[in-house]
């Protein structure tokens, strides 16, 4: 670790492993889900962030050995390979923090703990990691931390959640650190997400479990924003990668759909089209002709409809 003003800095990797289930709908996109933005919201406080994405490029656990803290972002079809790993760190006498987070260690959190993880994250980790962060590197306690679950002498501590990002949050959330990926040159897709949660309850869905019961969206210039940003910071990215608008639900609520339809139209106005394409994930009930239409006119290649 290196060190300012007495308090250590960490550093650290931040990993997404590939499905090993070859049916699901995530197994043949080939980029990093989510931790492209937490390696731009720790870069902000100065920590050293290197993102190990598996399907972008494959690595070998002992590479994850000269880090500080690893964390890992994992959903359902990536959870036993994460597993795997974390008992070879383990075995290997890695003396580092390891962390877990992502829908899976939401919802099932003592898991996590149990194949070997020292803290989970729960929910939203925009706020919860720099946090958990900053006590390691003051050497506190962890109780003081919201949203993390851990073991202290072989008792499970379930910390109270962290409060969820707000609206106003989400439209002051930097560009996702791309060059922090590991051959991130070699990406033909990536994903920017715009919105957290879903104003819908569906019984077979997970995503009020990990982002809350109600339904939050950026402000329509903090999209456009993003995407001029990516297009003069990444010109390479925006001419050769298709863009998942990772948002659960692409246009949400009414008030959600408004401001996602005058984003669609300002990308059309300002020439904010990207080359690829862009694609989403969206209700079969708000595809509308018109809506459908204006869609194909901003870019849009192709929609996951539920």
């Amino acid at each position: 670790m290196s060190s300012r003003k007495g308090v250590f800095l960490v550093r650290i990797a931040l990993v997404e492993l590939a499905s090993v289930d070859y049916l699901n709908v995530y197994a043949p996109i080939k980029m990093p889900r989510g931790i492209q933005l937490l390696a731009a919201i720790l870069e902000q406080s100065g920590h050293s962030v290197d993102c190990f994405a598996e399907t972008v490029q494959k690595f070998k656990w002992s590479e994850l050995t000269d880090y500080d803290m690893v964390g890992f972002r994992a959903i359902s079809c990536t959870v036993r390979p994460t597993y795997a790993m974390i008992g070879r760190l383990k075995r290997a006498g890695y003396q580092g923090t390891i962390v877990v987070g992502g829908p899976h260690a939401t919802a099932l959190a003592y898991e996590a703990l149990i194949a070997g993880a020292d803290v989970v994250v729960r929910h939203e980790g925009d706020r919860t990691l720099p946090q958990l962060i900053g006590a390691i590197e003051r050497k506190e306690g962890l109780e003081g931390v919201p949203g993390i679950s851990w073991r202290k002498e072989g008792q499970t501590k379930h910390n109270p959640d962290q409060a969820l990002l707000t609206e106003e949050e989400l439209s002051k959330l930097p560009l996702p650190a791309f060059r922090t990926i590991r051959g991130w040159q070699k990406m033909r897709q990536i994903s920017i997400t715009f919105s957290r949660g879903c104003p819908f309850a569906c019984d077979f869905c997970a995503v009020e479990a990990m982002f809350g019961p109600k339904y939050r969206f950026a402000s329509t210039d903090w999209r456009i924003a993003q995407l001029e940003a990516l297009r003069a910071q990444y010109p390479a990215i925006w001419q050769n990668c298709a863009i998942f608008f990772a948002d659960d639900n692409f246009f949400g609520s009414r008030q959600g759909q408004a401001i996602t339809i005058k984003m669609l139209e300002q990308m059309i106005t300002m020439d904010l089209i990207p080359p690829k394409g862009w694609f989403c994930q969206m209700r079969v009930t708000d595809a509308s002709s018109a809506v459908t239409k204006l869609m194909k006119q901003a870019g849009c290649k192709m929609v996951c409809l539920g």
